[in-house]
């Protein structure tokens, strides 16, 4: 067979390691590329997982040599400065820097932007980020998102906690999925939503699309295909443009805002495979100017790292409830 100089392994910590010694027995020298802190190859028997599958070339050399055969670049050219530090000194040790090109680039820099579209009032963040007082209710009145005063921030953090939107389980299957999240993650990217089981809602919120922000430069991301369905649905063909796919849908790619809708809302604090770091860490660092956290703090708080994930959101962003982008 043919003989190479070299051989270069790209997103080899997605690559099952069986695979990538067809090409590595080509050449005595070869370079592989990837992040093992983000996600792994997909390995559908469990046991074969359990026993070895699951574990990449790529993350055994790393785990056995270290910086003795690895050599990270540090340097990113796609994330905003406050988007990329969450990831960097949660995963990275803090090693990653920002591009003075990207640095400080913010949706206000985009030529379609309208530099005057801004949150709801009751957004405003106190100390440490979260709005003073901040105490999500049900029963919000939904003219509170209309007066609004303060610009569409690199960081959001929209709570469900409080606002009785409840995870459902599907009924053939074992995803999940989140309505009344869903309509706050709709809200948002101001898309017109009839449910077609309270057809009495509509919502029609000043978000991203009001800020200028082309739909197709908006990606949503869930980790639970029931609530891509479903958030799909409500995205209907108003903003065909308009991207909705799951975590694995977006390996490897970029939006200019991202708005994560994490689902999980329990009085057990259960969070499945949200537990999975690197899921969570490409969810975020899609984005480039602007990240919207969806999500229930009560409930993500009660795992450490999801914890972490949401007081930086808290301290580095602005805090909105849920109640306030979507009408009872």
């Amino acid at each position: 067979g043919q003989r190479f100089d070299l051989v270069i392994i790209d997103e080899a910590a997605q690559a099952m390691e069986a695979a990538c010694w067809a090409g590595l027995l080509k050449a005595p020298r070869a370079v592989l590329a990837g992040d093992h802190l983000q996600l792994p190859p997909t390995v559908i028997s469990e046991q074969a997982a359990r026993e070895g599958l699951a574990c990449t070339l790529f993350e055994r050399l790393q785990g056995q040599y270290g910086e003795a055969c690895c050599s990270m670049l540090t340097v990113q050219y796609r994330m905003h400065t406050s988007i990329m530090t969450w990831s960097s000194d949660a995963l990275y040790e803090g090693r990653v820097t920002a591009h003075e090109s990207v640095a400080g680039h913010t949706l206000a820099d985009l030529p379609t932007s309208n530099h005057e579209a801004q949150l709801p009032s009751s957004s405003q963040p106190g100390p440490g980020g979260r709005r003073k007082g901040a105490t999500p209710s049900r029963s919000a009145p939904a003219s509170t998102a209309e007066a609004p005063t303060s610009p569409l921030p690199v960081l959001l953090l929209i709570d469900t906690a409080g606002c009785g939107f409840e995870e459902e389980a599907e009924e053939e299957g074992d995803s999940k999925a989140n309505p009344g999240e869903a309509r706050a993650v709709m809200a948002h990217v101001k898309v017109e939503v009839r449910l077609v089981y309270e057809p009495s809602l509509e919502v029609c919120m000043q978000a991203l699309v009001k800020a200028g922000v082309a739909p197709a430069d908006i990606g949503v991301i869930s980790a639970y295909n029931a609530q891509v369905a479903l958030l799909r649905e409500l995205r209907g063909d108003t903003f065909v443009g308009l991207e909705v796919s799951s975590v694995d849908g977006f390996q490897g790619r970029e939006k200019e805002a991202i708005v994560i809708s994490t689902v999980r809302s329990n009085a057990k604090g259960e969070i499945g495979f949200l537990a999975d770091k690197r899921r969570m860490n490409v969810a975020v660092t899609r984005a480039r100017r602007h990240c919207a956290l969806v999500c229930d703090s009560e409930t993500l708080s009660h795992d450490p790292f999801l914890h972490g994930l949401v007081q930086y959101f808290e301290e580095r962003g602005e805090y909105a409830s849920a109640a306030e982008l979507v009408a009872s």
